[in-house]
């Protein structure tokens, strides 16, 4: 056999592995074009007394979610009145007593809260905390001896309940000076969770992490986050 047949054996060989090479190439070029946008990753999170879920498209890196949960571990801190130590904890526990110093962030909530009430003419109130307790039927059946962490219809709050507690719901009563702030109804109770969840979706999207997303808050308190662009 010649040396000129023995190269067209070879090339004859060589050609469908250099086509096959080709072919996984492309493919392998197709699949890092296609995962950006189908890549997703998704965590959930407990706050503010509810599930909240994000979910991040675009990427699998799990650190932009992190900082969002980060964020509402900070906010939960600061707006919850379920944590003892948060700022609106400390105004609800010196009602009628004295100002409490809160930072910016519970500052600009409370006077969004007020003006929500005067936009309403009432019928938003972010006083309205001792009410919304005659219904924190989960607190109440920690509290019994119920087996099944149950209770029955007689924990159901009664008309003369509701109408004494509703008459300390007046966010009239909140005052400010300054970042001091004081409930002058000693029987007064803050609660912002009508419109923390909203607000602290508002603050992720401002940030740098959320910068590169999209926050819904559903009515079911899931938060998912979608990023704009690709990272």
């Amino acid at each position: 056999m010649n040396k000129g047949c023995t190269m067209k054996n070879k090339l004859k060989h060589l050609v469908p592995v250099l086509l096959a090479l080709a072919t996984i190439t492309g493919s392998l070029s197709a699949c890092e074009l296609k995962p950006k946008a189908q890549q997703k990753v998704s965590k959930q999170g407990f706050y503010f007394d509810t599930i909240i879920q994000i979910t991040l498209y675009g990427t699998t890196d799990e650190k932009y979610i992190d900082d969002c949960f980060d964020m509402a571990k900070k906010y939960e801190d600061m707006l919850s009145n379920t944590v003892s130590y948060s700022e609106v904890s400390k105004i609800n526990d010196a009602a009628g007593k004295e100002y409490v110093t809160v930072s910016n962030d519970t500052l600009e909530l409370i006077k969004k809260g007020i003006e929500y009430g005067d936009t309403s003419d009432g019928r938003f109130d972010i006083t309205i905390g001792k009410l919304s307790d005659l219904w924190n039927f989960s607190e109440i059946a920690e509290n019994t001896d119920s087996k099944d962490n149950e209770v029955d219809a007689s924990v159901v709050p009664s008309d003369a309940q509701i109408q004494s507690e509703l008459s300390h719901v007046n966010y009239r009563n909140i005052q400010i000076n300054g970042n001091d702030v004081m409930l002058t109804d000693s029987k007064a109770k803050l609660d912002l969770g009508g419109i923390a969840k909203g607000f602290i979706a508002d603050k992720m999207k401002a940030s740098q992490t959320a910068a590169r997303a999209v926050i819904v808050l559903t009515c079911c308190a899931a938060c998912k986050t979608a990023p704009a662009t690709p990272p």
